[in-house]
């Protein structure tokens, strides 16, 4: 009999006894490690089962002893959660709400604890009130943060705009704009409240005067606010009595739409295009076909655009890619297996149709551009309103023989339109005017007759003895050779959400007459600044005028103070707009819970971890760049669509972040 069977013990059957070396050993059935056995004991065997295997029960049944163990009765005792360690969780927690924008009700969520209690059963899920109470720590320390920024500025610029949530509540959202003593373009979101009683004037102009109260600013730093066109922002900014600068991107939005209400056969052209991509768009049946159609003829594979009155340049998105998928959807409206041959004969577009939506992408295309270029929150844009706006006007709004009736008549609309709008012939003394003489991309003025930008320097030099003079210095500078500052020039490439920048946009826009030749001027007031400046070189578009002031700024102290204040204003309000789609999603119905207070500190502290880690990347990339053998390394990205025609592969919108060793465990 073996000594197994000698002995009675439920420890026997997870252990064997084993010869080694001529001594008795016992071997674990579950972990295969040997122990010594001499004497007959099972003290420790049992022990090892005891603490090593914690999910074995000795008095179970075999059969489902010997079933494989979990995973968690291997790993090592659980850490107990310090005070300190769960202050630290619960302020990545708060963290995580604002980052991501999610509610502060995740963590009463049933499947939220459970994750929770797995990752660690000793720590304790906050309560929301907890979590809403490291919220508003956070909040307040960013806030005061962005005080202590705002009250050392200059000059800031405000953009504002009401909008609706999903719950069918109204916000009206703020955000400021800045150039700091870096020449860094600072922009904050400042706040996002609700708002019960009617979006009026007056109670817009008293909530924004509010807001702009509480961070400190006061009147002599503000320099504009940009708003969109409704009447009730008019009104707000007439009560406020600050400079008004409506949304250069909603103002070309309300000439385009002038322009198709205006045209019938184009009005046409539009709904009957809906009509056909809203066919596709609900039957699954033919969107199907169109992929295998796109496949067979070797198109790319993108669905159909709608075009959406809300959005901007969705008409043109529509137009083009339905000339894009042109041939795939005549395929698929004429296989009679897929479309009913009457459907197919109201739903196809006539030749003239087709005409005039060829027509259109051409003539939308610039406006497509302008509004990718001035919705950029990386460079100064307000400076570009009036070079672009002359662009359109006397370059891509001009007439031509090959247009059909419909294109044209479009044309001399939305020109005229634009020209009331932006009331063509007065707007020489204008602050998006002054602002383009200051930006060294623009400072030509080509649009502009001689006397018209003898009048511009003029109200140069009366806007600095107006409201700089207290706080620039009158030293003389200097002497500068031209070739320096053209050395200083450096290439920039900003990106938006819907893709990157580059030079061939600006040269499409704004063609080739931003040149000129320079003289060497020492300069000792305003006016000799102004002379210097005029005669230097003009940079490319593709240049960042901040990083062009920045290297200048000793040369002309008084202008690049003027530079510094002006050139912060948008030339859009998109950046409160931007706030809706963030926060807009947040505040569902699903989310009604989520009180106003909360959306307000999670979109401020989501804004600023954003713009913190933006110019902590700028910094790295400047320190990379400036450190000889360090270079930048990009993250390769994952394989996208193909771009459409004419259009650069989408960005994030961001600086590439340099990329860092990473360790394996």
């Amino acid at each position: 009999m073996t000594d197994e069977g000698k002995k009675g013990s439920e420890v026997w059957k997870y252990f064997t006894i084993i010869e080694n070396n001529g001594k008795k050993k016992v071997k674990c059935n579950l972990c295969a490690i040997e122990l010594s056995y001499a004497g007959g004991s099972t003290g420790t065997m049992k022990n090892h089962i005891k603490f090593k295997h914690k999910s074995t029960n000795l008095s179970k049944p075999v059969a489902q002893q010997l079933k494989q163990a979990p995973i968690t009765a291997f790993r090592s005792p659980l850490l107990s959660v310090t005070r300190e360690k769960y202050q630290k969780i619960t302020q990545k927690l708060a963290l995580m709400c604002a980052r991501d924008l999610r509610p502060l009700s995740i963590v009463e969520g049933r499947g939220f604890q459970e994750f929770c209690t797995e990752l660690n059963p000793q720590f304790k899920v906050p309560s929301r009130t907890t979590v809403s109470n490291y919220v508003t720590l956070q909040y307040n320390d960013a806030v005061q943060k962005l005080k202590d920024v705002i009250k050392n500025q200059i000059a800031v610029a405000f953009t504002s705009d009401h909008w609706t949530s999903l719950a069918t509540e109204g916000y009206i959202t703020m955000t400021a704009h800045f150039v700091d003593d870096q020449w860094n373009y600072r922009n904050s979101v400042l706040a996002t409240r609700k708002v019960t009683e009617r979006h009026t004037g007056e109670n817009t102009a008293n909530e924004i005067r509010s807001i702009s109260n509480e961070f400190g600013v006061n009147n002599t730093q503000i320099c504009a606010i940009v708003t969109d066109n409704a009447s009730n922002m008019v009104s707000c900014v007439e009560h406020l009595r600050w400079e008004h600068i409506r949304c250069f991107a909603h103002t070309l939005q309300l000439a385009i739409r002038g322009g198709f209400d205006t045209v019938s056969s184009l009005s046409k052209t539009i709904a009957a295009t809906k009509k056909l991509v809203s066919h596709f768009r609900k039957s699954v049946i033919a969107t199907n076909e169109l992929h295998v159609r796109q496949k067979q003829m070797s198109l790319p594979e993108n669905n159909l655009i709608i075009d959406c009155p809300t959005r901007w340049n969705s008409t043109f998105d529509m137009f083009e890619r339905l000339q894009e998928q042109r041939m795939a959807v005549y395929a698929v409206l004429h296989d009679k297996k897929v479309t009913k041959e009457n459907d197919a004969r109201i739903l196809d577009l006539s030749d003239g149709q087709w005409l005039i939506l060829e027509g259109m992408i051409t003539v939308l295309r610039p406006f497509y551009m302008a509004t990718r270029v001035m919705c950029s929150e990386e460079y100064p844009t307000v400076s570009g309103v009036y070079p672009i706006l002359y662009s359109l006007l006397n370059k891509h709004l001009i007439s031509m023989d090959s247009d059909c009736v419909a294109v044209a008549s479009f044309k001399r609309h939305v020109k005229s339109d634009l020209e009331s709008r932006f009331s063509i012939g007065s707007e020489v003394e204008s602050v998006p005017m002054l602002c383009s003489f200051l930006d060294p991309r623009y400072k030509s003025l080509p649009f502009l007759s001689e006397e018209k930008r003898t009048v511009v320097q003029e109200a140069i030099k009366s806007y600095f003895q107006r409201d700089t003079t207290d706080i620039l210095p009158n030293e003389p500078v200097a002497e500068k050779s031209c070739s320096d500052s053209q050395n200083n020039s450096q290439e920039y490439e900003p990106t938006t959400k819907r893709g990157r920048i580059n030079q061939d946009d600006m040269s499409y826009l704004l063609g080739e007459y931003y040149e000129t030749d320079c003289e060497i001027v020492a300069p000792a007031t305003i006016e000799d600044e102004i002379k210097l400046y005029v005669s230097e070189k003009i940079v490319n578009t593709k240049s960042n005028p901040f990083i062009w002031w920045k290297k200048n700024t000793e040369t002309y102290k008084k202008l690049s103070m003027l530079a510094r204040k002006l050139l912060c204003i948008p030339a859009t309000s998109v950046s409160s707009e931007r706030v809706f789609s963030t926060a807009g999603g947040t505040v569902t119905k699903l989310r009604a819970s989520l009180d106003s207070d909360s959306v307000d500190k999670l979109v401020f502290l989501n804004k600023q971890l954003k713009q913190e880690e933006k110019i902590a990347i700028a910094v790295a990339q400047e320190t990379l760049s400036s450190t000889p053998g360090l270079e930048i390394i990009q993250v390769k990205q994952e394989p996208k669509s193909p771009p459409r025609p004419n259009q650069e592969t989408p960005e994030t919108g961001m600086p590439s972040l340099p990329t860092l060793p990473t360790f394996d465990d």
